[in-house]
């Protein structure tokens, strides 16, 4: 019998990720204030840090099974992009983003319950945004949903977002908020298999 998994996060394209990798999965959404990184050098340790906060505190709610944790921030010229607040925080983030290629940092963790370790890596993506007008992003922000405040750098590689990304080097999976290949490592640790 599979073990049961749990995503700590209410992230939409996490989930649909792990959905069309065919893992059943419970979410939990986690109740943690995310650290800021107090300079660009240490992104990298923010990222894994945070995610493993998430898997934690939603593993406090199981008594057994894998809770994975993520956690997505985007480096420009030694500036850190997170989820923006609002739709003008995103607008002057985007704005950002379509001048020059940027990075996107995604710490992963993997909690197993029963063993209580955890098992962490991270991934790093370069992407180049097209450069965009304002009133392209005006239109793309144009959205009752507000999806776009739910990713870091406020745009979204697998939806109308992916019409303004160039090209990438490395993990596309990253971009969009959880690297697979190095999510089914963890998850090999904790024998869980496809």
């Amino acid at each position: 019998m599979m073990r049961q998994i749990i995503l700590a996060s209410k992230s939409k394209a996490r989930a649909e990720l792990l959905k069309k990798c065919g893992f059943k999965f419970k979410i939990c959404v986690p109740n943690v204030k995310e650290i800021k990184p107090r300079n660009v050098s240490l992104i990298k340790q923010v990222v894994i840090r945070n995610a493993v906060l998430k898997a934690e505190d939603a593993g406090k709610h199981f008594r057994d099974g894998v809770v994975i944790g993520a956690d997505t921030l985007v480096l420009q010229d030694k500036v850190i992009f997170g989820k923006p607040a609002n739709k003008r925080e995103a607008f002057t983030t985007i704005k950002r983003l379509s001048s020059k290629p940027s990075y996107v940092y995604t710490g992963i963790s993997v909690l197993d319950i029963r063993s209580r370790k955890t098992y962490t890596d991270y991934a790093v993506t370069k992407v180049w945004v097209s450069k965009l007008s304002n009133k392209e992003i005006s239109k793309y922000l144009f959205r009752r949903d507000n999806a776009h405040l739910n990713f870091a750098g406020g745009f979204d590689a697998q939806g109308k977002g992916s019409l303004f990304i160039e090209r990438i080097e490395g993990c596309f999976y990253n971009v969009v908020g959880l690297p697979l290949a190095k999510l089914y490592k963890l998850l090999h640790k904790c024998k869980i298999s496809i």
